[in-house]
């Protein structure tokens, strides 16, 4: 997950090794995930750099964080360059007014639901965590918004 216009120098100059961001050690290298990290696991941000990397290359760098339904790698930037050497640019779309108010309705429907005793809060969640993954799109973006 980043921001556009690092996505671009990445795409340009390649990865470089930043601070982990983990507090209390001194890790640098490049995040990578199994899968794009949405707002249900605290990221806002809208561009990946989705990249292919075989299993072997990253296995020693893996990063495990407990509870998380992702895999995490912190790998250094010269064997992130190495391996991944054709990243793909994707775009999230942020939720337009249609779809705000589809997951509103839904998010809606499903507390009164809860509130009935006819669905648990659990189930409820999930349901909505679903719903939010179909209205978010990945896509390459159009050749005027790169």
């Amino acid at each position: 997950m980043t921001t556009r216009p690092d996505a671009l120098v990445i795409l340009a100059d390649g990865w470089r090794d930043r601070p982990a961001g983990i507090e209390g050690a001194d890790l640098r290298g490049v995040w990578l995930w199994s899968r794009p990290l949405g707002r249900d696991d605290g990221i806002l941000k809208h561009t990946v750099l989705a990249v292919d990397v075989d299993e072997d290359d990253v296995r020693p760098h893996e990063v495990v964080v407990h509870g998380a339904t992702y895999r995490s790698w912190l790998v250094p930037a010269a064997v992130v360059n190495r391996c991944a050497a054709a990243p793909r640019l994707l775009i999230r779309e942020p939720l337009g007014e249609r779809e705000q108010a589809a997951l509103a309705a839904r998010t809606a429907w499903l507390a009164r639901e809860v509130g009935r005793g006819e669905m648990t809060k659990e189930d409820a969640e999930q349901a909505l965590s679903r719903l939010r993954e179909q209205l978010e799109r990945w896509d390459p973006p159009t050749t005027d918004s790169a």
